[in-house]
C-alpha cells in the first residue's frame, strides 16, 4: 500500500483474519493449559471422595455390622456417592449374592485408567476390596483406617503437585499460544 492511500477492502479483511486467528490460537493455548490443570483437580476430587467413602464404610461396619455388599448398596443410593463411578459400577455388577470383590476390582481398574491415576493410586483403589468383609468389626475398621490414611497421603502429595503443575500448565499453554501467534504474524 502506498502512503496516503486507504487500504483496500481485501487488505483490511486480511488483517482482521490474522488478528482473529491470533486471538483463537492464544485462546487454544490457554484453554489447553487450563484443561490440563482441571485434570489434576479431577484426580484430587476422586481421591478425596474415595477417602470419604472408606470412612463411611468404616462407620457403617461399626454401626450396622451389615455385610459389605449391603453397605455398598446403601452408600451408592446416597446423594453423596450416587455419582462415584467405582461404587455405582460395583453395585450394578455385584449381582444378588452381594459378591463385590470382583466387581470392585473391575470397576476400580477401569476408573483408575479413565482418571489417569498413578500406579500407586490405582493399586490403592483396586486392592481396597481385597479382604474386606472377611474379618471381625475391629479388623475391618483397622483396615479401613489404614486405607484412608494411605489415600490421605496420596491426596497431600497430589495437592502439592497440583499447586505447582497447575500454574505451570496454564503458563505453558499461554506461552505456547503466544508462540503460535508470533509464528502466524
Amino acid at each position: 500500500m502506498r502512503p496516503g492511500r486507504l487500504p483496500a477492502y481485501g487488505e483490511r479483511r486480511n488483517g482482521y483474519v490474522k488478528s482473529l486467528g491470533a486471538i483463537l490460537l492464544l485462546a487454544v493455548g490457554v484453554g489447553s493449559g487450563v484443561l490440563a490443570h482441571n485434570v489434576l483437580q479431577r484426580r484430587i476430587a476422586v481421591l478425596a471422595q474415595f477417602e470419604i467413602l472408606i470412612r463411611r464404610i468404616s462407620e457403617h461396619i461399626c454401626g450396622t455390622a451389615a455385610p459389605i455388599g449391603t453397605i455398598l448398596r446403601t452408600l451408592s443410593q446416597t446423594t453423596e456417592f450416587a455419582s462415584f463411578v467405582p461404587l455405582t459400577r460395583t453395585v450394578r455388577n455385584m449381582g444378588d449374592e452381594g459378591e463385590f470383590r470382583v466387581s470392585w476390582q473391575q470397576a476400580a481398574e477401569v476408573c483408575g485408567r479413565e482418571w489417569s491415576l498413578s500406579e500407586q493410586e490405582q493399586q490403592l483403589l483396586v486392592t481396597f476390596g481385597f479382604g474386606l468383609g472377611e474379618g471381625d468389626i475391629a479388623r475391618e475398621q483397622r483396615r479401613c483406617e489404614q486405607y484412608a490414611e494411605r489415600v490421605k497421603e496420596c491426596l497431600v502429595k497430589r495437592r502439592a503437585e497440583a499447586a505447582i503443575r497447575g500454574r505451570l500448565y496454564t503458563a505453558l499453554g499461554f506461552c505456547g499460544g503466544s508462540a503460535a501467534v508470533l509464528l502466524l504474524l
